[in-house]
């Protein structure tokens, strides 16, 4: 025969409350946890915000939830229906008050029905609670038309506030240092493109001024290939730049020492000699292209180097002195003296006249009176 155990009415009553109020703390908990799940797997400010918002809107309940969270000092405003923007001041009187004393504050008013249509209840309680972490308040929650009384439930529900707040604060230091890093990006980049316009300017003015000089400028980089060819170049060779090696310089364009008859060797073209850091100038070169007349040029080159003194390449430049080359008379007492069958003369019979040749420095040199023939 089993033995029955007396409880006292008391005894009982009190076990009684204890299950139930057990039975609440379970609930609370999962109320809690499922508030969790939807924050822990959401990255992003805006996502983070909303997923806040949603939550306690589809556990918790309410008419309208929205979410003021500060950002460099300013406000930012999110709502359950998907509404942002940046405020210039706070309308809401509890919002307002919660950030003025960083307090929590319910508000109950009565209601004809409710959200769910249940109408039997008649209060509805209006929460402004703030979001903090350690001392600092990171935001303000809004709750409107909750059917749940505050001191029924803030207790269990302050971990997911503090958690939300914790997100919330990380969420919100990432995009400032991704807004932070993307305003230095920013204008770094609007630095560059103004450095870069710059140079695009510089650039298309000094194009503009080889191209309009009247000297032949040749240029090469630190590996020996032509990279300037100006216009004057190209009218002395008759031929367009080329992005060839030195090896190719003096065969492709038709260069020539002094005496017109031997082909320059590699060696022997000024750009070359400036690569290889040798200062060349007022030398005399020759052009005798395959098709047009012989030039005689007066060449300068020397080697580029940047601020470390690195070689950056070689220019050379070229000035045509082939008129100074040919022979002339200057006649005196206004005679017309020239050359005949290959010889000086004066065509005045009885006149006398002066041979004079420039040499090419553009230095004169007189060979005294010559005699008509």
């Amino acid at each position: 025969m089993v033995d029955m155990i007396s409880i006292p009415r008391e005894e009982l009553a009190r076990l009684q409350e204890r299950i139930r109020e057990l039975a609440r703390e379970k609930s609370y908990l999962q109320l809690v946890n499922d508030l969790m799940n939807r924050l822990s797997t959401v990255p992003g400010l805006e996502d983070t915000t909303q997923a806040i918002l949603k939550g306690i809107l589809d556990i918790l309940g309410g008419t309208h939830i929205a979410l003021y969270y500060l950002i460099d000092s300013k406000i930012h405003y999110a709502d359950i229906s998907g509404e942002k923007r940046i405020l210039d001041a706070v309308h809401d009187d509890l919002v307002r008050k919660v950030f003025e004393n960083g307090e929590f504050i319910e508000e109950i008013q009565g209601i004809a029905g409710t959200q769910k249509g249940v109408a039997e209840i008649n209060r509805a309680s209006y929460w402004a609670l703030p979001l903090m972490v350690g001392e600092r308040m990171i935001g303000v929650l809004k709750m409107d038309g909750m059917l749940m009384a505050a001191a029924e439930v803030r207790g269990q529900l302050q971990p997911f506030f503090n958690c939300a707040a914790l997100i919330l604060r990380n969420e919100i230091e990432s995009h400032s240092k991704l807004a932070e890093t993307t305003d230095r990006l920013r204008k770094a980049n609007e630095d560059l493109h103004r450095v870069m316009e710059e140079g695009f300017r510089q650039q298309r003015f000094l194009e503009a001024v080889l191209e309009n000089t009247e000297a032949g400028i040749v240029a090469c980089d630190a590996n020996g290939v032509l990279s300037l060819f100006n216009r004057r170049s190209r009218e002395l060779h008759g031929l367009p730049q080329k992005p060839i090696p030195a090896d190719q310089w003096a065969e492709c364009y038709d260069l020539y020492l002094p005496d017109g008859r031997t082909p320059m060797r590699k060696e022997d073209v000024p750009l070359f000699r400036a690569l290889q850091g040798k200062r060349v100038m007022n030398e005399e070169i020759m052009i005798i292209p395959r098709k047009g007349e012989p030039k005689t040029l007066l060449a300068s080159g020397q080697l580029i180097k940047d601020k470390e003194g690195r070689s950056l390449g070689a220019v050379a430049s070229m000035h045509d002195i082939t008129d100074r080359k040919k022979p002339s008379v200057r006649p005196r007492h206004s005679l017309s003296c020239g050359w005949r069958n290959g010889r000086p003369s004066c065509i005045e019979p009885t006149s006398s006249c002066s041979l004079n040749s420039q040499n090419a420095s553009g230095q004169w040199k007189h060979y005294g009176r010559v005699r008509p023939f």
